[in-house]
């Protein structure tokens, strides 16, 4: 019975070393993305890039997002993933430095391409590592807490990002990033042998892959919706807020600032819930307030409405999002293919950015609130494959 006892203990502690270690990386990581995302428009404004360009080279971010998800895949069902991380580090790290002199148009296409492989690689090898590093029993909580270090890294990297472009301009903003990555390749240095002791590899597949991703797919459903809302509301918010509400641009930014603080503080919690059971109703619940929410951005008229609104979406965001990685984490977690099968999964994501990106502005520039609600519906799409996922929970519950 002690010995028992102790297992369990064991099984749910949640902060080992190689945990707090891996969402330190997943905090650096953040900060980078986020400081370049705020300043990044205004330094291609500040060099005279055209407004065309400036989608060329979100399209090429993409591109390079979707070859590297689904490339690092097969990769990370060979070699553990904090070396790849080390490369990857590397990548950036050179990357940044180029950014911080180059003046060519089809150079800073290419850069943003190696900055979007940079992404996609760090996404679906933390996704990898925080999975490796859980068990059915925690799954949620670590899901929780791992969100939230996203959360925070974009609370406190646009405000360096912000601070530094004022400072030292855009020179100074992309060779903050390089250093960023110098002391994340530190840490990783540090912590190389631990991580190396806890990670592993799944035992190989016998066969080479096929199309079966296309069924772990549906149960991805929360981590699409996760990425498509992010472009969709960098895209759109700020627009709706400044032409609609007449908004100021810096108070568009209070927006972001709230949602990520929400988030931060919210999902260790709502993570929680996600290890206990019924976890799909939580998923089937959220997506189905977030969808009503965001079909009421483009309904109600009133800027406190929209406001509330946007805050309950939020909410709502944050109990879905642990809950549908736990799902799908249980999932795949001691799948030979795992990688491979996550990488795919997580490319679909780049393919609905793409979509998303040349059809958001028509939808808008044709009605200011037809985007919304197009969105908000199919928000409400992605909660049918979690409805089936829900009767098995109910079944597992009785059986115990």
């Amino acid at each position: 019975m002690q010995n028992n006892a102790e297992l369990k203990s064991n099984d749910l502690k949640i902060w080992t070393f190689s945990f707090s270690a891996l969402i330190f990386i997943a905090v650096l990581v953040s900060m980078c993305v986020s400081v370049i995302i705020p300043a990044m428009p205004i330094i291609m404004k500040q060099e005279n890039f055209s407004y065309s360009f400036i989608t060329y080279t979100f399209v090429g971010l993409i591109v390079g997002r979707f070859i590297s998800s689904n490339m690092v895949g097969l990769l990370l069902d060979k070699h553990l993933p904090h070396k790849i991380l080390v490369c990857a580090f590397v990548l950036h790290t050179i990357t940044m430095c180029i950014f911080a002199f180059v003046r060519s148009e089809i150079v800073f296409v290419f850069l943003r391409f190696l900055e979007g492989i940079f992404e996609g690689v760090v996404a679906v090898t933390l996704q990898i590592m925080v999975i490796a590093l859980s068990k059915t029993e925690n799954r949620g909580r670590k899901m929780g807490i791992f969100s939230s270090s996203y959360g925070l890294g974009f609370i406190i990297g646009p405000a360096i990002g912000g601070t530094v472009l004022q400072l030292a301009g855009p020179k100074g903003v992309f060779l903050s990033v390089a250093i960023l990555m110098v002391l994340g390749l530190i840490w990783l240095g540090l912590i190389y042998n631990a991580l190396a002791k806890d990670m592993t590899v799944p035992v190989p597949a016998k066969k080479s892959f096929d199309l079966e991703f296309l069924k772990y797919l549906p149960l991805y459903g929360g981590a699409i919706l996760q990425r498509g809302l992010f472009v969709s509301f960098s895209i759109l918010l700020p627009l709706f807020l400044v032409d609609y509400f007449k908004l100021q641009p810096y108070q568009v930014g209070f927006y972001f600032t709230s949602s990520a603080i929400i988030t931060t503080i919210l999902m260790p919690l709502t993570g929680r819930l996600a290890d206990e059971a019924y976890r799909t109703r939580i998923v089937v619940s959220a997506i189905l307030v977030m969808g009503l929410s965001i079909i009421g951005f483009g309904l109600v008229t009133n800027q406190k409405l929209f406001t509330l609104l946007f805050l309950i979406e939020t909410t709502a965001f944050s109990f879905m999002v642990p809950a549908s990685m736990k799902i799908f984490g249980d999932q795949v977690d001691k799948h030979p293919r795992r990688g491979q099968i996550i990488g795919t999964t997580s490319s679909s994501r780049e393919i609905l950015n793409v979509i998303l990106i040349f059809c958001l502005v028509p939808l808008y520039q044709y009605k200011v609130r037809l985007p919304w609600i197009i969105l908000g519906f199919s928000s409400l799409l992605l909660a049918i494959p979690y409805l089936y996922a829900g009767r098995q929970d109910v079944v597992v519950e009785k059986t115990l």
